[in-house]
């Protein structure tokens, strides 16, 4: 990847910045999902209900309006599911912002905290924001993990103090909450600030302090950061060095010999077009998607994510799928043509690191994106700069020859798996 190259979309991308939205509805809904989860009959009735949506009922009574309210309830799968029950020989203390089946259970701290179990760690998750995918005492048991949010006194039905020492901490959002308890951490154990987005913008909208965040940053004892960008910004702000980590791919899960049924969700088009990620975030540029539809009306597009209450834009050939569990993503990428990326140019873009764009190259399927600094010069993904020539170059990657050899070079060494070893040899812990 060119340096030079990089370092100007960065600096390009870095200028500009955006003020976030109002906060008050964000706030309610805050208020109202804590109200009941500290209510657990009430919280397991509403679970039942929400669960089985049955009929219209349900939808006359509001069920579609709650699913917006809760929407982590309507995709809850654990990550853990496939990890082995590996003998526990040590502790890893995982604080981020949301339970571990966010996002279909493929977030980075999940994939991190499930390499970590398959090398006989503990985990303990502690996440901050109100989001509870299932009411208090419901959450499945899965050996060696115990998940629970920062409010959450309820004792563990397989463990109930906190005494036990941690090995590893890794903090990775400088949430208040969490920077005090990786700061309370019992034992010795190295504290690892994992830098894996913009939080001083629409993301750390409700809840960010940034003398958080610099108490996080001086305390830690290393610093890690998903992009080129958040690793200049942490180092200017700490004096400190700080080791590019960036994200990977599950090869186990996302293996290209594996042949799936297409989802019946699916409609095939010329091309079929996949986007893989959260809708509601305000990186996602909606304009330039509506865009794409209406230059290319034979495509069909398929979006894939929760989109939080924000409102998609309509077409005939746009077909908003939501939430999916990462086991069924694979199935998606291999019944498109082509996966997009079309990401709004601006500092917090400039800092992604696309996770999603490591899983469509591992199944084989070229990438149309905005300039990302993250994607210049990585093999089969195309850098498109307006609607007009993302329309074109989406509609010309089937065609494309795919670089076979130069995908696999790039993938080479990207998986979870390399990144949990990187992270333990940063932290300057043996495995276990």
């Amino acid at each position: 990847m060119p340096p030079h190259a990089r370092d100007a979309a960065v600096a390009e991308a870095a200028a500009a910045g955006g003020a976030p939205r109002p906060i008050w509805r964000k706030r309610l809904s805050h208020r109202l999902k804590e109200a009941v989860h500290r209510r657990p009959r009430l919280d397991a009735a509403l679970d039942d209900w929400l669960s089985a949506r049955a009929g219209p009922l349900a939808e006359r009574l509001g069920a579609s309006t709650l699913l917006r309210l809760f929407p982590e309830r309507r995709v809850r799968a654990t990550p853990f599911g496939d990890a082995p029950a590996v003998p526990t020989r040590a502790r890893a203390l995982v604080l981020t912002l949301v339970p571990p089946e966010d996002a279909g259970g493929g977030s980075r701290p999940a994939q991190l905290a499930v390499e970590l179990r398959r090398r006989g760690f503990a985990i303990d998750w502690w996440w901050a924001l109100p989001i509870f995918p299932w009411p208090a005492r419901r959450s499945p048991a899965v050996a060696g993990v115990h998940a629970r949010h920062v409010s959450d006194r309820v004792p563990r039905r397989d463990r109930d103090d906190d005494r036990a020492p941690a090995d590893l901490v890794l903090l990775e959002a400088p949430h208040p909450a969490l920077v005090d308890l990786a700061l309370r951490a019992r034992g010795d154990a190295p504290i690892v600030y994992d830098a894996i987005d913009v939080w001083d913008g629409a993301l750390g909208t409700g809840w960010y302090e940034r003398a958080a965040e610099d108490l996080a940053i001086a305390r830690a004892d290393r610093l890690i950061g998903s992009s080129a960008l958040l690793c200049s910004e942490i180092a200017a702000r700490s004096g400190r060095p700080v080791d590019l980590v960036p994200n990977a791919f599950d090869p186990r899960r996302f293996d290209p010999a594996v042949a799936r049924p297409v989802p019946v969700d699916v409609r095939r088009g010329r091309p079929t077009v996949v986007f893989v990620g959260s809708l509601w975030g305000e990186w996602v540029d909606l304009d330039l998607v509506a865009s794409l539809a209406r230059a290319l009306p034979d495509a069909e597009i398929h979006l894939i994510g929760p989109t939080v209450g924000r409102r998609l834009p309509r077409a005939r050939n746009l077909h908003a799928l939501g939430p999916k569990p990462q086991a069924d993503v694979p199935a998606y990428l291999q019944a498109a043509d082509v996966a997009i990326v079309p990401f709004v140019r601006d500092r917090l873009a400039a800092a992604v690191n696309p996770l999603k764009v490591y899983e469509a190259l591992a199944m084989r399927r070229p990438v149309v994106a905005t300039p990302l600094p993250e994607l210049v010069g990585v093999p089969g993904v195309a850098l498109a700069g307006d609607a007009a020539e993302f329309a074109r170059a989406v509609a010309a990657a089937p065609a494309r020859a795919w670089p076979e050899a130069e995908v696999a070079s790039f993938l080479a060494g990207q998986s979870w798996a390399a990144r949990a070893e990187e992270l333990l040899r940063i932290a300057g812990i043996r495995t276990p």
